[in-house]
């Protein structure tokens, strides 16, 4: 799970779109999936002009990168401490209430496909975000046979994340990921 190039135009056309990253949760912590040139290329590309001598990453994972993105504070939710996450967390597990409605921000950088407790994962992200916050989710959709236990259909969204469980869904953008 990380944020590749494509995730990060993504997450920058969230921040153009008015999405408020102050207070983000990361479902996994985020690694950095491309080296600082190419991150800071999409970064000024996208009208973003970062001092050249702040590094993006310092250890691989994409704090650093989300505050130029205007995030105040970052907690990243595993399974396990092995990639240092500020909570350990079983999504298949139910959340709780102290993390219920605290996030401005929910990025899942493709975890959810590898919970095997889907309804319980999914509704774990959709009760983190406070209202008018926003959940973002980027899963293998077809052909990933052998990647996590589930090939998410974008219909998937559109039901899930409806008027009627209090979401709107603003933006669904699809991707080729690149080899």
């Amino acid at each position: 799970m990380g944020i590749s190039l494509e995730m990060l135009k993504c997450l920058i056309h969230a921040k153009n779109n008015s999405t408020d990253f102050s207070k983000t949760a990361t479902l996994g912590r985020q690694a950095i999936r491309h080296n600082n040139t190419d991150v800071m290329k999409v970064l000024h590309n996208s009208g973003i002009n970062v001092d050249e001598e702040i590094k993006i990453s310092n250890d691989g994972f994409a704090e650093n990168l989300l505050k130029i993105l205007g995030t105040e504070k970052v907690d990243s939710f595993d399974y396990s401490d092995y990639e240092g996450a500020t909570h350990i967390h079983d999504f298949n597990e139910p959340i709780i209430d102290e993390y219920k409605g605290k996030y401005s921000l929910v990025i899942d950088g493709g975890s959810l496909e590898h919970v095997f407790n889907f309804p319980v994962a999914i509704k774990n992200l959709m009760e983190m975000v406070s209202v008018g916050g926003t959940v973002i989710s980027s899963v293998p959709v077809n052909n990933q046979s052998g990647h996590g236990f589930y090939q998410i259909s974008p219909e998937l969204f559109f039901r899930v994340f409806c008027e009627e469980n209090g979401f709107e869904i603003i933006d669904m953008l699809v991707y080729k990921a690149k080899k």
